[in-house]
């Protein structure tokens, strides 16, 4: 059943709609990036046991407000939307199988995975309306045919595995997130094996076929690959694998890709590592790896966060270390930037507080409180979420205190909370 709850209306912030060209490839979010609802974001809430609700959240940011819908599957924890439809993918990360919910009328169906779980639903390729699903308990990857819901073809390695074995300090998920990395080349990412595989997509008269045509092996698993938004021609075919590092044996590193392509040879990845050295040590637990990164602005810096709070200035056109900012919040893990303020704003998963940093002198400009919860080595639940959203005309920083149940609203000229809405739960995921 449909909840909507009001609590006070704002002033407005527009999300102006962007426009999808055709062939166009989405990395994650295709529900920002295709700008097909204002002022709108969705996030899920997981099961009880991790503090939420077993549901998916339609929030309204201009007016605070939000409307809720369960989810069939077993500890939602991500949403995306599917393609440029009304439905939005749910990966069920305990359940063989993913969520297909729909706000507009309602509705919620499953389809199943047979034999494997999810564990990253996004990567949307315009062209030919499909999607990309990564495994959890498998390195493999589904194609989705948005249309239908189907699963048109699956690829990567079936075998289980034992995650203990998985040397890296991000866990043991079989996968990271799938990504498009042109319209006709996609990478799985396989943190089995340390590995990156890149395939290419063949679509003959209404039938796909995908095909493996490059396999790079990497120092420790990798969790994320980064792209430039909008790149220039020199950029197109250049990419940011966050690897994740082993402690003891390796640090977490970037690992930047150049796609190389040639008409009627298999597309290959070259590879070039730069290590974040000063990352080597557990803190309470928590173990130093990457997550996400960010590209400034600017496209002169990559940005990366790691998990015991140092954050890495790199620069970008000699993949060079020339900065790191220790904050000493533990879990940075995502990065928004705010070019209009020149700002950027890390949220930190094992903190009560968010790290905001001056792009122009590349320092700690505050660290903002949002949460009142501290963080608990025996129970590492998120305190902070994965992806937040900074208005259009940058003025504006939205994100959850994920165990407090409540969505922030933060004003990037004064860098305070200035509203709040309590969704109850602990959401946090807005997107894969």
């Amino acid at each position: 059943m449909l909840k909507i709850k009001n609590i006070k209306v704002l002033t407005s912030v527009l999300l102006l709609s962007t426009t999808l060209h055709a062939g166009k490839t989405i990395p994650i979010d295709s529900n920002l990036e295709l700008g097909n609802e204002k002022g709108i974001l969705y996030y899920v809430d997981p099961r009880p046991e991790e503090g939420g609700e077993n549901r998916a959240l339609r929030i309204n940011y201009e007016n605070m407000t939000f409307e809720e819908i369960g989810v069939d599957g077993i500890n939602p924890h991500s949403i995306d939307r599917a393609g440029e439809s009304d439905k939005f993918y749910i990966r069920t990360q305990n359940s063989y199988s993913f969520d297909v919910v729909n706000f507009k009328d309602d509705t919620v169906k499953t389809v199943p995975l047979d034999d494997h779980k999810p564990r990253a639903i996004g990567a949307y390729n315009n062209k030919y309306k499909i999607q990309l699903l990564s495994a959890l308990n498998m390195p493999l990857v589904d194609v989705i045919n948005t249309r239908t819901d189907e699963v048109i073809a699956t690829v990567g390695d079936r075998n289980t595995f034992n995650s203990a074995n998985i040397q890296s300090n991000g866990g043991g998920a079989g996968t990271g997130h799938a990504v498009w990395l042109t319209k006709r080349y996609f990478v799985l990412i396989d943190r089995v094996n340390a590995k990156l595989k890149l395939y290419k997509v063949f679509n003959k008269r209404g039938k796909f076929s995908v095909h493996l045509t490059d396999v790079v092996t990497l120092p420790s698993a990798v969790h994320a690959i980064e792209k430039i938004k909008n790149p220039k021609t020199k950029d197109k075919f250049t990419f940011y694998a966050m690897g994740e590092g082993d402690v003891g044996r390796v640090t977490p590193f970037v690992a930047e890709l150049k796609l190389q392509t040639e008409k009627g040879k298999r597309g290959k990845l070259k590879t070039k590592i730069t290590y974040l050295k000063s990352s080597t040590k557990t803190i309470n637990g928590v173990k130093p790896t990457t997550h996400h990164a960010g590209i400034s602005p600017d496209e002169k810096y990559l940005i990366v966060p790691v998990y015991d709070g140092k954050i890495y200035i790199i620069e970008r056109n000699i993949l060079k270390v020339i900065k790191v900012l220790d904050t000493n919040k533990l879990g940075a893990g995502h990065i928004e930037f705010s070019k209009s303020r020149n700002l950027a704003i890390v949220t930190n998963h094992f903190s009560k507080d968010i790290t905001i940093i001056d792009m122009k002198t590349l320092s700690i400009k505050k660290i903002l409180t949002i949460s009142h919860h501290g963080f608990d080595p025996s129970n590492k639940h998120l305190l902070q979420p994965h992806f937040s959203h900074i208005s259009e005309n940058g003025k504006y920083f939205y994100t959850f205190a994920t165990q407090d149940g409540d969505f922030h609203k933060i004003d990037l000229d004064t860098l305070k909370i200035v509203d709040t809405l309590h969704t109850g739960g602990a959401p946090e995921q807005s997107h894969s």
